[in-house]
């Protein structure tokens, strides 16, 4: 075994992040002309069967591979020792998550043992029999409410998250980095519609992309601004329309003048949809809809939370 070899096995008994990151290629220098990529055949498996893994070095020439694992309880072995083979095969794998990093070195390099010539490509890795559930606390949210996003991991290696969702106004948002927590609050809707959620789940050293992370279900949900009904017994003016109240505690009240179109006559209610301009706080929103023959009819005050 070359001292290299041991040395890597010492530091994937050590299993800490700092030798870890050393097997991924992480701490290779950035301005080093050579490049090796891996790519997997796929990145979820069924136990039982096999995966390969191929590497492609960039700028060393007649290069020669040395191939690493992280098995599914975070340790790391020697798998494949320098060759002129750039594939690896994975065989047999069972339930958990892999990841596997390569070196790569030139046959003279290796001879004189100058390890730290060697390049490191990042980690690739499969997922087998694992999964990333996702569940809402509601998917309907009231005004102004927020919602719990939780993630629950099965066969995944000390697993991170991080969630994504998509406002109704179709922009996608992120809960931060990866981190150790399977639960995240999104903030109050400012917008009426459709939502979508998602959570990705990883080991720690997979990198930090679609390739890294096992992606949940997609959970739909729908959020509701306040809706004003009130009953009428003609159609609204075309003139005046349908007149919305501002009052926020502690501050100035506004009104804004709604299109008549907001006025639903088979059901004699009005969908209010606050202004993007409205500033952040607690509003009482009051409508007051005047009728076709002159009458004003006055809704129940709603409850409207902005930014």
């Amino acid at each position: 075994m070359s001292s290299r070899r041991k040395g890597y096995a010492a530091l994937g008994a050590a299993a800490t992040l700092a030798s870890t990151a050393m097997l991924a290629g992480l701490a290779h220098a950035a301005t080093a002309p050579a490049e090796v990529t891996l790519t997997g055949s796929t990145i979820v498996a069924t136990a039982g069967s096999n995966v390969t893994f191929t590497a492609n070095a960039v700028g060393i020439t007649n290069p020669e591979y040395q191939f690493w694992v992280e098995m599914p309880d975070g340790k790391w072995v020697d798998a494949q020792n320098y060759s002129s083979s750039s594939a690896f095969v994975l065989k047999d794998v069972q339930s958990g998550n892999y990841l596997v990093a390569v070196d790569a070195m030139t046959s003279s390099e290796i001879a004189a043992g100058q390890w730290s010539q060697a390049v490191g490509s990042l980690a690739d890795g499969v997922f087998v029999n694992a999964s990333d559930v996702l569940s809402l606390s509601t998917s309907n949210p009231a005004p102004g409410s927020t919602v719990t996003a939780t993630a629950s991991a099965t066969n995944i290696f000390d697993p991170l998250y991080q969630f994504w969702y998509e406002t109704p106004d179709g922009v996608w948002h992120q809960s931060g980095a990866y981190s150790s927590a399977n639960t995240f609050t999104i903030p109050a809707f400012t917008e009426q519609g459709a939502f979508k959620v998602v959570a990705y789940a990883k080991s720690p050293l997979a990198v930090n992309d679609g390739e890294g992370a096992l992606i949940s279900n997609v959970v739909d949900g729908n959020a509701s601004l306040s809706t004003i009904t009130a009953s009428l017994t003609s159609t609204p003016t075309a003139e005046t329309g349908i007149t919305a109240t501002f009052d926020q505690s502690g501050g100035a009240s506004t009104s804004e003048t709604l299109p008549v179109s907001d006025y639903h006559s088979s059901t004699n209610t009005v969908v209010f949809t606050p202004p993007s301009t409205l500033g952040a706080g607690t509003y009482t929103v009051t409508v007051v809809v005047e009728e076709g023959n002159g009458n004003f009819v006055t809704s129940t005050p709603v409850t409207y939370t902005a930014g």
